[in-house]
């Protein structure tokens, strides 16, 4: 690409404008300026959100705290937090409405996954119709998810419990890429749980240990954070009194990745609830909603 500058006058202000040469030779003219001005009024989507981290370090717990403007997708079986936690937000971890989505007879089938994409599907029909009842989906777990995915494959080959291969490797990688595409698109906040795991990189010497996002795959780790706006890990510190505090870590170090893209800062208290962080990250609550738990 080759660039030429030339002055040009807009709206009384000298300013340079660009011409740039593509090797297909289409020519394309904008002033920076007025380009600088367009990417203050950029249209603002919902924040899409990945949360990871070990057990017992709050991510479903703060993710519930969105109370009735939540549906949330349990694939782990784990919501119970939200009926036993007491603290300020219990009656608002009572009013989210939660779909299970589990498997009845896992040695005889593997529906989740199919289950779960369809649900989803069915929820981004319905906000393109402007009929989606709620403001944020979750879906809990992406770790859940990416084995139903694997499991849905082997059992589509006729061989449910068999070893898989690569090519069954693959396919399962490609349904869940499909799955965080369509969740990316959703104009409404999405929040995924997932746990994490170690690896071991290295020998010798340059042996190191690292934590990633818990899924299967040697690249699809790295690759599905790709997807968000913010990238979370949940910290659990410990506290004076020999209490603990759940932090949000924000910045990538060299041990565990992390990001946030609207500057969330690093190990930011998450005890707020996650309403009062998602206005940190300029997103407003907008209305209520109520709605029992039920399964597909």
């Amino acid at each position: 690409m080759v660039s030429y500058y030339a002055p040009q006058v807009v709206d009384g202000h000298s300013t340079p404008l660009i011409l740039m040469s593509y090797e297909n030779s289409h020519l394309i003219y904008y002033q920076q300026r007025r380009l600088l001005m367009k990417l203050k009024k950029i249209i603002q989507v919902p924040p899409k959100i990945l949360i990871y981290s070990g057990p017992g370090t709050g991510k479903t717990a703060l993710t519930l705290t969105l109370g009735s403007n939540l549906q949330i997708l349990d694939l782990d079986g784990g919501l119970s937090t939200g009926l036993y936690l007491d603290d300020k937000f219990k009656k608002d971890r009572l009013e989210v409405d939660a779909i299970q989505i589990l498997e009845q007879r896992p040695h005889l089938q593997a529906t989740v996954f199919s289950r779960t994409k369809s649900k989803i599907i069915e929820i981004a029909n319905d906000c393109a119709k402007h009929q989606y009842e709620y403001e944020v989906l979750a879906l809990d777990s992406i770790t859940a998810l990416s084995n139903a995915a694997l499991q849905s494959v082997m059992a589509s080959s006729g061989d449910l419990h068999g070893k898989p291969q690569i090519q069954h490797w693959g396919l399962a990688i490609d349904e869940v890429k499909q799955v965080m595409a369509i969740l990316a698109s959703l104009p409404i906040v999405v929040v995924v749980i997932g746990h994490e795991q170690f690896k071991t990189l290295g020998k010798g010497t340059s042996q190191e240990d690292k934590i990633y996002l818990g899924i299967f795959g040697k690249n699809l780790p790295l690759q599905l954070p790709g997807y968000f706006d913010e990238f979370w890990r949940m910290r659990v510190l410990a506290a004076p009194g020999g209490k603990f505090s759940y932090k949000i870590q924000t910045y990538a170090t060299p041990i565990a990745e992390a990001k946030s893209r609207s500057c969330l800062p690093n190990m930011t208290d998450s005890s707020c609830g996650m309403w009062e962080l998602l206005k940190k990250i300029g997103y407003e609550k907008k209305g209520t909603h109520n709605a029992p738990l039920r399964k597909i």
